[in-house]
């Protein structure tokens, strides 16, 4: 009888075979908690990469802001060149304009003007007298005609040929200066067109600076823009991490915490129900020993009875009344041990219900706890397949970054070298024109010093015209004197004639007088 299974053995052993499958699956949730964390690990070493690409790509972003600096500098010094180019340029302008508006005509008229002016001041000084009747008298003695034949006779015939000369030799200066013009015309056609060619040169470079600074722009805002979503993802990695490690706590100590409370009351359970089988047992045994006794005493009893049969029939029958009560009380005694049984029986069946309801109720959380742990593996796996496309994408932006840089490159040696090519050509064109203006200044000075001759031989030559003038004007003085003393010789002799006459009308009044 001891050696069957009962149904709390049977129960026990299937709670030990869920017990052994629930620390079964527990060691799976730590594998796939241990798979996570490498997988975090390796998630952690994408981020330490996508931070060596992002460290790469700001020094690559700064090595072209600091490029762009240094061509900016260098495009501020070729537009100062440029400037003071054009400030030399509007010079020479200005001095060919200042030669242009120079003509031989007018200098020419400006010279018989200034030697008329002169001519006329002196002679005119001449024909003025102090007095209008001295001027009539001298008139009537010198006329004006014989003072224009002295004044031609002054400028004749070696004066008249110098200034013929010299304005023979100002229209030569004149010519050669506007042959000089057109050249200096011609050459600063040529200049303007070289410098309109270095405006074109400088403006595609700065043009292509631009260019480069937007594409510089481009690559930093895609740099800018690179980062805050690597910042982005990396939040997200971190809370998708932080949510993992606290679901997998969760799962973990809730686990931990469900079997430890399902084996204490297992543990006190099994205890019980150990007490409650052994004190069955116990009962069960002490009920069989005395049934056993009951039954040996009957038997004795009855054989004594049978014996003793033939003895005496009253006692026989008193004492099979008493075996009767004793057996009665037996059976009584026996179905009370059989209800107790029952009880024990029904209590224990009520105890495996509600295990069997616990252990439901367990197997339900467990299914949970891997539904939560399968929601986890999709959310890994999403984690994961965004991680890729994320490496994917700062591949994508790192291509794109080094495309940039090559094409930043590309463009910044192109500009490098067309901004020293302008600078030669500036430079060349720099030495060109202070050649040029340096020849143009020894040329306008030589021309200058050619004017400042004549001007000094018109000085000279006024200068002579007004001591011959003075000259003159000593001799006209004297003739003047002469003139005046002769009109009041004249004026003497006529007023002596009037009183003769005077005298004679009154004689011939006097006779008339003394005719009559």
């Amino acid at each position: 009888m001891t050696s069957k299974l009962t149904p709390t053995d049977v129960l026990l052993n299937n709670l030990k075979e869920e017990l052994s499958r629930e620390r079964t699956n527990i060691q799976i949730l730590k594998a796939e908690f241990e798979q996570l964390k490498g997988r975090e690990a390796l998630s952690s070493g994408a981020k330490n990469i996508s931070d060596t690409n992002a460290e790469y790509q700001n020094n690559l972003v700064q090595n072209l802001e600091a490029q762009i600096e240094t061509i900016k500098e260098e495009l501020a010094a070729e537009s100062d060149l440029r400037m003071k180019f054009e400030e030399e340029l509007n010079r020479v302008q200005e001095q060919l304009r200042s030669f242009k508006g120079l003509s031989s005509e007018n200098h020419v008229q400006e010279l018989k003007e200034c030697y008329d002016r002169k001519l006329g001041k002196a002679v005119g000084d001449y024909r003025i007298s102090p007095e209008s009747n001295r001027g009539s008298q001298k008139s009537q003695m010198f006329p004006t005609s014989d003072i224009d034949s002295e004044a031609e006779r002054a400028l004749t015939p070696v004066e008249m040929k110098d200034l013929k000369e010299e304005l023979a030799g100002a229209h030569l200066s004149y010519e050669t200066v506007c042959s000089h013009v057109l050249d200096l015309q011609a050459k600063l056609t040529d200049m303007e067109g070289k410098y309109e060619a270095s405006c074109r040169m400088v403006n595609e470079a700065f043009q292509k600076v631009a260019e480069t600074l937007e594409l510089a722009n481009q690559t930093a805002d895609e740099r800018d823009a690179a980062i805050i979503e690597q910042v982005d993802r990396a939040r997200e990695l971190e809370q998708l991490r932080a949510l993992i490690e606290k679901l997998a706590d969760e799962a973990g100590k809730r686990a931990r915490e469900e079997v430890d409370k399902v084996r204490d009351q297992a543990n006190i359970n099994i205890s019980k129900l150990l007490k409650d089988l052994h004190l069955v047992e116990k009962e069960r045994t002490q009920l069989q020993m005395e049934l056993d006794r009951v039954k040996s005493g009957l038997e004795h009893d009855f054989r004594v009875t049978r014996d003793l049969d033939n003895q005496t029939s009253g006692q026989v029958d008193l004492r099979f009344e008493h075996t009767l009560q004793r057996a009665h009380q037996a059976e009584s005694e026996r179905d009370e041990l059989k209800l107790k049984l029952e009880t024990c029986q029904l209590a224990h069946e009520r105890a495996i219900s509600c295990k069997q309801q616990e252990i439901e109720h367990l197997l339900e959380e467990q299914r949970a706890l891997k539904d939560r742990l399968d929601n986890a593996e999709t959310l890994r796996s999403s984690v994961e397949e965004r991680l890729r496309q994320q490496l994917n994408a700062m591949r994508t932006i790192e291509q794109q970054s080094m495309e940039a840089k090559r094409r930043s490159e590309t463009s910044q040696r192109s500009a490098l070298q067309q901004v020293l090519l302008a600078h030669q050509t500036a430079e060349l064109r720099d030495a060109e024109s202070k050649r040029r203006i340096e020849v143009l200044e020894k040329t306008s000075q030589q021309s200058l010093q050619g004017w400042r001759e004549v001007l000094g031989k018109q000085q000279l030559l006024v200068e002579r015209w007004k001591s011959e003038a003075h000259t003159l004007a000593g001799q006209l003085e004297q003739q003047g004197i002469a003139l005046h003393a002769e009109v009041e010789r004249y004026k003497a002799k006529a007023l002596q004639a009037e009183k003769r006459l005077e005298q004679l009308e009154h004689k011939k009044g006097l006779a008339r007088k003394r005719n009559c």
